[in-house]
């Protein structure tokens, strides 16, 4: 008997899979159902989609290559970090051994100018006392204020040298930073792939 059959699919019955008096079960295919009209049929389904199969690997591929690309550039920047952090390792020893060399130099300065200090001290109580000339005081006082130039100027050396360091450890603090970042960025990408 006659029944309505609905189906999802809109179109026209091109073929029929059983007739009348058929016995069917579920899952058995009834009839054959094509475009209401055959301009919505596109004869170069199959092509495209293995074109668009071929896409997608060829995606694949840009991916993976992308994963290694990345791969490379994370060994290439822990490389350069390294490096970047050897050569400040490096500069800062050699800062480390002039700041030596400058405390060594201060001490000299220091023992330079207490003693011209101390002779200068004593030259102004023997000219006091009228032992000595004014020109030998002034001799004295020369030599004491050159004294005190020299300690300032090793002074103001060695300053700058612990500056130098101070700024030489915060670049290295930066660089280390820098290369963090960009490492993790190109891992996200790398991930992302």
């Amino acid at each position: 008997r006659p029944q309505e059959i609905n189906s999802p699919i809109p179109g026209k019955i091109v073929k029929w899979w059983v007739k009348e008096g058929d016995v069917v079960k579920k899952g058995d295919t009834i009839l054959q159902i094509s475009e209401i009209k055959e301009d919505y049929l596109d004869p170069n389904l199959v092509g495209r989609t293995q074109q668009q199969v071929d896409a997608k690997k060829g995606a694949i591929n840009y991916y993976q290559g992308k994963i290694t690309t990345t791969g490379t550039q994370i060994e290439a920047l822990n490389l350069a970090k390294k490096l970047k952090i050897e050569q400040l390792n490096n500069k800062l020893a050699q800062l480390e051994n002039k700041l030596t060399g400058e405390k060594a130099e201060l001490i000299a300065a220091e023992n330079e100018f207490n003693l011209a200090k101390d002779q200068y001290e004593r030259q102004q109580k023997m000219f006091a006392d009228g032992l000595v000339s004014k020109t030998q005081l002034q001799q004295r006082n020369l030599l004491y204020q050159n004294a005190l130039a020299k300690k300032i100027m090793v002074e103001n050396k060695l300053a700058q040298t612990q500056q130098e360091t101070t700024n030489v450890k915060i670049e290295q603090n930066s660089v280390e930073q820098d290369y963090t970042e960009k490492i993790s960025k190109i891992e996200g990408d790398r991930f992302q792939s």
